[in-house]
């Protein structure tokens, strides 16, 4: 399932950089001789905490701030600015601090040989931006909506990913908090293909679980309704 929030091609060709990026120049350290080899240097190098800590933010896409990182992950600031230190982050102008796509998918791979934190990692990152946009309902019903249409722009790879495992797990309830803003910032954008996509996404999901649990169902049959609704807005 973690696979499945990625996209297949591009997360093949990049693991494949990772293991098969090396050299033949036996000049060289053993440490320095392919790419992984490199990694793993830097890799046995960082703190337990850190290690840790950079486990957990594979999750994020395309950046996150502080505050997300230490809910998602627990990872405090001078954490942070050690692997800011370390190379193992960037911090941009704006604050957001973000991870090179190689050493997210190395460090990646070390989460997943750990299913229990590889989920609860997930979990906290999907809750965290299915909150966020629960939060900003009111907003985009305001006049804050543009200042919540930038934020939410800002974090739209992240929203994305979010939704797409609530999705995948059957949770039916991040899927209920984050739906109207979503979907009203797709509407107001004009991403109708992408708004149409998500939707039909938790549908086909909201059709599996109606065919299960009588209990199940009752829950989702609301929540599902609109989806539907904002799926045909969309079409």
């Amino acid at each position: 399932w973690v696979e499945a929030l990625e996209p297949d091609a591009i997360l093949s060709e990049i693991k494949r950089s990772i293991d098969f990026l090396e050299t033949d120049l036996y000049t060289l350290p053993e440490r320095q001789r392919s790419l992984r080899a490199v990694f793993d240097t830097s890799w046995n190098l960082l703190e337990e905490g850190e290690r840790m800590a950079i486990q957990a933010l594979t999750v994020f896409h395309n950046g996150f701030t502080h505050p997300a990182a230490s809910q998602v992950g627990n990872v405090t600031l001078r954490i942070l600015l050690s692997l800011v230190s370390k190379s193992w982050l960037q911090r941009g102008s704006d604050g957001r601090f973000h991870i090179h796509d190689l050493l997210r998918i190395y460090a990646n791979q070390h989460l997943q040989a750990n299913d229990k934190e590889c989920q609860r990692s997930h979990s906290e990152h999907s809750v965290f931006f299915c909150d966020l946009l629960y939060d900003r309902k009111i907003d985009l019903q305001g006049s804050h909506q543009h200042q919540a249409l930038v934020e939410i722009e800002c974090e739209i790879e992240n929203i994305q990913a979010a939704w797409k495992w609530a999705v995948i797990m059957g949770r039916i309830d991040l899927i209920e908090r984050a739906l109207y803003s979503l979907c009203a910032f797709y509407d107001v954008r004009g991403r109708f293909e992408d708004g149409e996509a998500m939707c039909r996404m938790a549908s086909e999901k909201f059709s599996e679980i109606s065919s299960g649990d009588q209990g199940e169902r009752s829950y989702c049959l609301p929540v599902w309704a609109r989806v539907l609704a904002w799926q045909s807005r969309f079409t």
